[in-house]
């Protein structure tokens, strides 16, 4: 019994003996600096929400205005970097079905070439890849192809801008299936 009355002193000792006022104050004043630290920062929170919220709008904006202008486009090649331009050209060549009807907007080297079995010119956009060693290039025909060759065509290897709808055709005298652009609109990229 004794050394129970002796562990209940030691214990209350230990409770009490070991904190002093200024302990309570400063567990007070911790505790206001917590309070204090984390309204600041619910402060800056929400400031930095309306930041956010601003941003949003900015963003928001200016998806719209490229939707707006490119909104008859389903894919605009122009804004993506080279690897994704070639793997888009790349999957169209490998997969055209997918893509039949698919309004398109790409950049490239114009360049003609005489296809003797039709007897005509054939128009491409080229497009190289991030290391320029490996071209595809794009059949397109211009608006209703009444457009003259040469005479209203860019020079080959001049900087283009073509816009058209994807097609799957074949020629009459070939049993090959081709893909192009049909009733493009051709701009010169000017930098």
């Amino acid at each position: 019994m004794k050394h129970k009355i002796v562990s209940v002193i030691i214990l209350v000792l230990a409770l009490t003996g070991c904190g002093n006022n200024n302990s309570k104050n400063t567990v007070t004043n911790n505790k206001n600096s917590v309070e204090n630290v984390i309204n600041d920062q619910i402060s800056n929170s929400v400031e930095d929400n309306t930041e956010n919220d601003d941003l949003d709008k900015l963003i928001n904006v200016q998806e719209k205005t490229e939707t707006e202008i490119n909104s008859n486009v389903d894919y605009d090649l122009t804004v993506m970097n080279s690897d994704m331009v070639y793997a888009t050209v790349y999957q169209m060549i490998v997969d055209p079905e997918t893509y039949v009807g698919k309004t398109f907007r790409i950049n490239g080297i114009y360049y003609s070439a005489y296809y003797e079995p039709t007897n005509e010119y054939c128009h491409y956009c080229v497009i190289q890849d991030a290391t320029a060693c490996c071209a595809q290039g794009l059949e397109f025909i211009w608006g209703d192809g009444s457009h003259i060759y040469p005479d209203e065509y860019p020079k080959d290897t001049t900087e283009i801008i073509v816009e058209g709808t994807f097609e799957i055709y074949q020629e009459k005298s070939d049993s090959k299936k081709y893909c192009r652009l049909q009733n493009s609109t051709l701009e010169i990229k000017n930098d």
